[in-house]
């Protein structure tokens, strides 16, 4: 009981001296063997952390940010203006310095892997900080909270935020409780993250919730003192670190750069800057325990009840925090970490209060070990799913595999031979891969696009335009000609390749030669470029490389993927596998793309996009039955994309009432449903139902992917028009 007789020190109340009468004093090692609990729940917290965190580097970003320390390490002074892209050259960025330049030491000291231990460890010291109050239910929490903390701790400079942010609850919290903490760190620990992410607004964040703690203090009369000595002696350290965000190249405008920077335009397209979504379809999830879905799901709950308990122990300050702290995780999937390490600080507090003040000890007792038993198996049994990569390879988003190294599924491949044929400038690329290409292709080449804000106002939209258009539209060929463009580099992943569904068009598309192709990206070269393009070199060298390199896409073969028994090597082959046969899929070549769809489900099975895969060849060799059955299941296993070729299938067939049911199903879990909404809404007017239509186009209309402003060309918005003009003329001829 003696984990649970820790809380005394945080939540004084008189009903306490009944457990603490009845138990004399203890010699050292009854103490040690009553805190025995807490260390096991530690243990097992910072362990599943470390797997956890351990795994491939997988985020775009880091590409431009080791770029970026690159430049400022050979040039010997700060990057102040864009000189990685030919759309945005000269216009002022501003974006921390160390972070990127930490980032590219440690590249260059160990390459990937080493940054991948980075994440590793800040993924574990951002939980070890949590653990600092020692007490049994924070190290409970800490363990469900790892796959959360682990989402967003990974190699770019995010991760600076996650454990600085975990710094600050940590130092605040225990300084609330205490009386007792290094508060003159707070400013100091500012001005390093002021430098290192633009993330330190959460540090204000929880400053302004540490203010709240102690204002609420001054309620109960006998807390005021207290409250008012605390507050006393942390407002100079509070105060000093406005300042102190001062203290970085640019000064005070590090705030308006940071504003200016975020993709506010892009929300709606980036995962995760998108809202969760929060209801009855989403929520069955939370049962889906092996999973980082589960996780949110789980401290929702966890946050909510901790709210309630906090306002029954008339601890309002802290429920207020805790619901502001929800709002936020699903407001932007991004918080979900900063999230987690509230509920797990705070949260924890206030659970072991209420379970110390209203809990028997013998029940308490019980508690104890039954969630050490449920937490020890929850622990063996997802990390197996990590070491094996099942977790990796079933989980929809997850780009890493298990261990340190190198990007797995970028188009690496295609960076490297534009750098070994020194292709012509300029470079058009996707958004998705341009932060990667960026960090391979600097500063030979600039780029197009990539991940770091819009520098060039519209020109995201701009790209998906060009994305889904032959390579001789018009829109290209007045593109190509302004911004002398000569080559194009697409990434082809199934999940992020922006140019996959257009491949086919790209590779037929006179006047460009496809020069290299794998299943993870794909160049093209503009046969008539003229020599002043190329970076090095002059037209008859490169004549000869366009003519030996040229190839076509119908014959290329996809028949070396990486061999080899261990996990990370199956992992790897399944990758490839997979991403092939959505390649071949696109080119039409249905036989090759099964061959390689049974290869993929050989090594993993419950893989959302290969059922969806499947359908798609199936449904284009006209098998209906067995179709349906793959994209049945590639829907019931989370493919958003299975979800809109199934209603599609319906509707063709005329079995509107299962298309309904299959888009209300995919609209109500999709992070970006308004593509639902509006099929769902034409789906109830093929059924005559007008005022269902009306509601699904409102909704439509709510969710708009791209906040009415240019929808890329894709119809959206005459679509939503016409919608509600048929649903309106429906409903007027029904009265």
């Amino acid at each position: 009981m003696g984990m649970f007789l820790r809380f005394v020190d945080d939540y004084p109340v008189p009903s306490m001296r009944r457990f603490t009468a009845v138990q004399p004093a203890s010699p050292r090692s009854s103490i040690t063997r009553e805190r025995v609990p807490y260390w096991i729940a530690a243990a097992l917290a910072l362990g599943y952390a470390l797997f956890a965190g351990l795994k491939t580097v997988a985020d775009p970003d880091l590409g431009w940010q080791l770029a970026a320390g690159r430049w400022m390490l050979e040039h010997h002074q700060v990057l102040r203006t864009d000189v990685f892209t030919y759309t945005g050259y000269g216009r002022e960025w501003i974006y921390p310095v160390l972070s990127q330049v930490v980032e590219y030491l440690l590249y260059r000291a160990g390459g990937y892997p080493l940054l991948s231990w980075l994440a590793a460890f800040v993924c574990v010291a951002t939980v070890a900080l949590l653990l600092r109050r020692g007490l049994f239910s924070t190290a409970f929490l800490a363990i469900l909270a790892v796959p959360l903390i682990a989402a967003r701790s990974v190699a770019r400079a995010e991760l600076f935020s996650v454990i600085l942010f975990a710094a600050f609850v940590s130092i605040l919290w225990n300084f609330h409780r205490s009386g007792r903490g290094p508060l003159w760190s707070l400013p100091v620990l500012m001005a390093l993250w002021v430098n290192l992410h633009l993330g330190f607004l959460a540090g204000f964040g929880m400053c302004g919730a540490y203010l709240l703690l102690e204002f609420a203090g001054f309620i109960v009369k006998p807390r005021r003192a207290e409250s008012r000595t605390r507050l006393r002696r942390a407002a100079p350290w509070l105060l000093a670190t406005v300042p102190a965000t001062l203290l970085n190249p640019w000064g005070w405008r590090v705030y308006a750069g940071m504003f200016r920077l975020m993709p506010t335009s892009t929300n709606h397209f980036i995962l995760e800057l998108m809202r969760v979504r929060v209801n009855a379809t989403t929520a069955i999830q939370a049962f889906a325990w092996r999973n980082y879905e589960s996780a949110l799901f789980w401290f929702l709950g966890i946050a909510a009840i901790c709210a309630v308990l906090a306002l029954l122990e008339r601890r309002f300050a802290e429920a207020i925090i805790l619901v502001g702290s929800m709002y936020t995780a699903i407001h932007t999937a991004r918080f979900v970490a900063m999230f987690a390490i509230i509920v797990v600080v705070i949260g924890g507090s206030v659970l072991s209060a209420w379970i110390s003040n209203r809990v028997p000890q013998h029940r308490a007792i019980a508690i104890a070990a039954t969630a050490l038993v449920l937490a020890t198996l929850l622990v063996a049994v997802r990390v197996s799913d990590l070491v094996s990569n099942r977790f990796y390879l079933r989980t929809p988003g997850q780009f890493s595999v298990f261990g340190p190294g190198a990007p797995t599924r970028f188009p690496t491949g295609a960076a490297d031979f534009v750098l070994r044929e020194h292709l012509p400038a300029n470079v058009f690329n996707d958004y998705n891969a341009g932060g990667f290409l960026m960090g391979r292709l600097a500063p030979d080449y600039r780029l197009y696009i990539d991940g770091r804000g819009e520098l060039v106002p519209g020109l995201y939209v701009h790209t998906q335009q060009l994305l889904n258009q032959s390579l001789v539209s018009s829109d290209w060929q007045h593109e190509a000609a302004a911004r002398d463009i000569n080559t194009v580099v697409v990434s082809l992943d199934r999940e992020y390749g922006m140019g996959l569904a257009s491949l086919n068009k790209f590779c037929n598309s006179p006047g460009w030669r496809p020069v290299y192709l794998d299943p993870f990206g794909a160049v093209f070269v503009h046969e008539n470029v003229g020599a002043p393009s190329f970076p090095k070199g002059g037209w008859e060298e490169k004549t000869d490389v366009l003519q030996r390199t040229v190839l076509n896409c119908s014959q290329v073969r996809f028949d070396h993927p990486p061999s080899g028994d261990s996990s990370r090597a199956r992992a790897d082959r399944f990758n490839y596998l997979l991403n092939s046969a959505a390649i071949l899929i696109v080119l039409d070549r249905n036989d090759e793309a099964m061959t390689a769809l049974g290869s993929a489900e050989a090594i993993e099975s419950r893989n959302a996009f290969l059922h969806y895969a499947k359908g798609a060849v199936l449904l284009q060799t006209n098998r209906l039955n067995e179709a349906e059955a793959s994209l049945r299941t590639a829907v019931d296993v989370g493919s958003d994309d299975a979800a809109s070729a199934l209603a599609r299938v319906y509707d063709q067939q005329g079995r509107y009432a299962d298309e309904v049911n299959v888009l209300q199903l995919a609209a109500a879990r999709a992070p970006q449903p308004g593509w639902f909404y509006l099929k769902l809404g034409f789906a109830h007017l093929s059924q005559g139902h007008a005022r269902e239509a009306l509601n699904a186009f409102r909704d439509a209309e709510k969710e708009d992917p791209f906040s009415g402003g240019d929808d890329a060309g894709t119809g959206y918005h005459a679509q939503l028009v016409e919608g509600r003009a048929r649903a309106e003329a429906l409903l007027q001829s029904q009265r």
